[in-house]
């Protein structure tokens, strides 16, 4: 940038002496990390961003952690975005699950104890630093939150892939339910891949943001029933004195 003195004389000011910022720094990773990923095409460095993770319990904290630990499995690098909870919201942490996978916790104002409050641009300076430091390909972003919502534009900026899998069906109706839409809609305009865990949740999405069917894949959550499996002494006879009996399974969402 040209600047003019007190003796009009001009000069060139340099901005390079207050150092790079966590933006530019971030856009250099990613174009380095590119490049690098074009000799290995094998791997991927995924970044998976939500409110919801542990320690809280539930099912999109449940899918994240098996999501994580799964493609850690298959040699990608994996880490996890999303906030610090109480006592520690107001500290950053980097913690190492047992498949390999990093979580980063960062610091922000806590809504509810599992949600995020709305933090504008505050989030973005930490969120481009963990971009750089992994080399981040492909940035995956679960359920509607303040995190998916905020951090989605600013992968989509820096050149990441955006991937995002929808939960929740949601109501249609009252100004809660648009405003919801109109969040929903600039997550999905800034998204590369969209997921739904089941058919409902498609059609619910596709309804109130008027996408098509045929851009968003169904990925259904499931049980995998090889890995559960009753006790002996729990089994239930098919007949007790001759006459059959009727077993009934209840499942139902946490």
């Amino acid at each position: 940038m040209i600047k003019q003195n007190n003796d009009g004389v001009e000069k060139k000011h340099d901005s390079s002496a207050f150092g790079p910022s966590p933006w530019r720094m971030c856009e250099a990773a990613t174009c380095e990390a590119k490049t690098h990923h074009a000799c290995q095409p094998a791997t991927y460095s995924v970044a998976l961003v939500s409110d919801f993770f542990e320690p809280a319990v539930g099912g999109v904290e449940r899918h994240m952690r098996a999501l994580a630990d799964a493609l850690a499995r298959l040699a990608h690098r994996v880490v996890v975005v999303t906030h610090a909870y109480p006592p520690h919201h107001l500290d950053e942490a980097a913690v190492d699950l047992q498949s390999g996978a990093r979580v980063h916790s960062l610091p922000t104002a806590a809504a509810s104890a599992r949600r995020v409050a709305p933090s504008v641009v505050r989030l973005l300076p930490r969120f481009c630093d963990v971009l750089a430091r992994e080399r981040v390909h492909v940035v995956h972003t679960h359920a509607l939150c303040s995190m998916s919502v905020e951090l989605s534009a600013a992968a989509a900026q820096l050149g990441c892939s955006v991937v995002h899998t929808e939960h929740s069906c949601y109501d249609e109706r009252g100004w809660i339910a648009r405003a919801r839409t109109q969040l929903q809609r600039v997550v999905l305009a800034h998204t590369h891949g969209r997921i739904a865990v089941s058919r409902a949740v498609r059609a619910s999405l596709c309804s109130r943001c008027g996408v098509d069917e045929r851009a968003v894949a169904v990925i259904g959550n499931a049980v995998d029933a090889s890995r559960f499996k009753p006790r002996r002494s729990n089994i239930r006879p098919t007949s007790i004195a001759g006459e059959p009996t009727i077993n009934i399974v209840f499942l139902a969402r946490l």
